[in-house]
């Protein structure tokens, strides 16, 4: 019998193999015990794993705390997989209980604080002052704080990159204002088992953190009046995480599209845990629980969102859908489907007016001190829901065109 034999040039069998070790398939590890490809208790070794990751590649982070300094910016990072390991914990450091030591007046371009040990150069840090106004609904609104960054820091002397754009008197309490990851554009991000801890300490100082000292902000291109205005956020995957003890939201996301929230434990958040937010559409939260939180999941301005067997419990509001926004194809389409919610305060769950077509359909409402579904939108559905015990009654329907069947109500346990 003949053998055919084929041979092939040298250059494209050194090719085919590195098509196999392509970035698709590598993983980089960050450890704090020399193991890894980076080593560190940090935020730079994980930034330097993410460019050495290339893109389709892996970060795996070994077990251990790491304090988050800089925020995690994921926007150069796409189609990146970040995964932990039992014990892998990355941490905002605590707010510093701190404050400035004499009037600084606008322009200054260094403050003096009581203790500088839990600052770090090129930090984004808020200081409570008045000053700065914003404007909402056409009317001017004094905000009771402002941002700033740091440049260098020596000793308790904070220098400041820019001008301090607002007096800040003596006394003023100066706290860190990071987020632990954020993206503004791009998308194809995975974080897997991993803890994200906001370090919120009870003594903190009381500063609302909205969009800052957030564990993990999505904030893609969009306005208030033309709603989005470029390619938004895309596939973001956030599976089998631990989010816990947060001053801002859990995750917060803003225009984001085809996105997933899955076997999460969100506890201890005085914002939303999960906030979906203006111009989101087309998102699965799964099988997530959520405990001790202002909100459990809130809709602010998003549409066709899956809010499925979630476990909320002791949250003020359980799942709050409502507008700010005046653009059409927002707060529609939503269904809140086989949830668990107990102990909550004002609603377990509340559709709030001006939203359209939201569908509450099977859940397991149980115990609170408001009222178990507030519905006030319109063309919705209320179905095969079981609402127990609520002081101020099981249901409260004002909508037009509700189709309501199959619920049983009790008012008492």
């Amino acid at each position: 019998m003949n053998t055919i034999r084929i041979v092939l040039p040298i250059a494209l069998l050194l090719g085919c193999v590195a098509a196999v070790v392509s970035a698709d398939d590598r993983t980089v590890t960050v450890a704090q015990d020399g193991s890894g490809d980076f080593n560190g208790d940090t935020d730079v070794p994980i930034r330097k794993a993410l460019e050495a990751a290339g893109a389709g590649g892996t970060v795996l982070i070994k077990a251990g705390r790491y304090t988050i300094w800089h925020t995690l910016h994921l926007d150069d990072f796409p189609r990146r997989t970040v995964r932990g390991k039992k014990g892998t914990i990355l941490e905002l450091p605590p707010l510093p209980l701190t404050s400035i030591t004499a009037d600084a007046a606008a322009g200054v371009r260094s403050l003096t604080v009581a203790d500088g040990s839990q600052f770090r150069t090129g930090t984004k840090v808020r200081i409570k002052a008045p000053g700065r106004t914003d404007i909402h609904h056409g009317k001017p609104v004094l905000i009771p704080t402002f941002d700033i960054t740091l440049g260098n820091v020596e000793g308790n002397t904070l220098h400041l990159q820019k001008p301090l754009p607002y007096a800040a008197p003596q006394g003023a309490p100066i706290a860190f204002a990071e987020n632990l990851f954020e993206i503004r554009s791009g998308g194809d991000i995975t974080l897997e088992n991993l803890i994200l801890d906001g370090n919120h300490q009870e003594n903190a100082p009381d500063f609302v953190g909205h969009v800052s000292l957030c564990t993990f902000l999505a904030s893609g291109p969009y306005s208030y009046t033309d709603g989005l205005v470029g390619e938004p956020i895309q596939n973001l995957r956030i599976l089998n995480c631990t989010f816990r003890n947060i001053t801002g939201r859990g995750i917060a996301w803003y225009a984001v599209t085809n996105s997933t929230i899955q076997g999460c434990t969100i506890e201890g958040t005085h914002d939303a845990a999960i906030d979906i937010d203006h111009f989101c559409y087309d998102l699965s939260v799964l099988d997530n629980t959520i405990r001790d939180c202002g909100i459990g999941v809130e809709i602010n301005d998003g549409s066709r969102c899956d809010i499925r067997a979630n476990r909320i419990t002791n949250c003020d509001r359980g799942i709050y859908i409502w507008r700010w926004c005046e653009n059409d194809d927002v707060n529609v389409d939503n269904t809140l489907i086989g949830n668990t919610i107990l102990n909550s305060g004002k609603a377990a769950i509340e559709v709030g007016i001006r939203t359209e077509r939201n569908s509450v359909v099977g859940n397991w409402l149980e115990g609170g001190e408001g009222v178990g579904i507030q519905f006030l939108g319109e063309s919705g559905r209320i179905a095969d829901n079981r609402v127990v015990g609520f002081v101020k009654g099981a249901m409260n329907v004002a909508g037009k065109n509700v189709e309501i069947g199959g619920n049983l109500m009790v008012e008492e346990k």
